[in-house]
């Protein structure tokens, strides 16, 4: 079984009151307007939670199918998302997003990928753990 460390980073439009810290805790987020993926997501369904713990709900503004979409409505000026920092590699050509680390415990997941043995990978599967493994854990997080 392989093992990655997956860190969630703040996305934001440049120059929002926010970008020029180098990281931030969710609680200094709660009242931001939101850009979420649609419900029924793994990282949706996480932040819903972790705001339920801080006894709030979030503002969400409009609710998307896909990290595009989150990064095109962050551009727009929108509001703020979470997305794993990793994955926000080729929106790079959005210009004017970038991202903040997120402090809490929780924004740091370890992502768990497990084969059997003696099985071999498709052509499809392989692809996949290739490309889940070809970014260096210290190159996680790049604003």
């Amino acid at each position: 079984m392989k093992s990655k460390r997956e860190e969630l980073a703040v996305v934001m439009p440049l120059g929002h009151r926010l970008s020029a810290f180098a990281s931030i805790g969710f609680r200094e987020l709660i009242d931001e307007d939101w850009i979420a993926l649609r419900p029924g997501t793994a990282l949706a369904t996480l932040i819903n939670s972790k705001a339920k713990t801080l006894g709030t709900i979030l503002r969400t503004r409009i609710e998307v199918n896909g990290m595009d979409s989150v990064c095109r409505m962050v551009q727009s000026g929108l509001g703020i998302a979470l997305l794993p920092a990793v994955a926000l590699r080729p929106y790079e050509r959005f210009p004017g997003i970038t991202s903040v680390q997120l402090t809490d415990d929780w924004a740091v997941r370890t992502i768990h990928v497990a084969v059997k043995a003696d099985s071999q990978l498709s052509a499809a599967a392989q692809a996949l753990v290739e490309s889940l493994w070809s970014v260096p854990d210290s190159d996680l997080l790049k604003s």
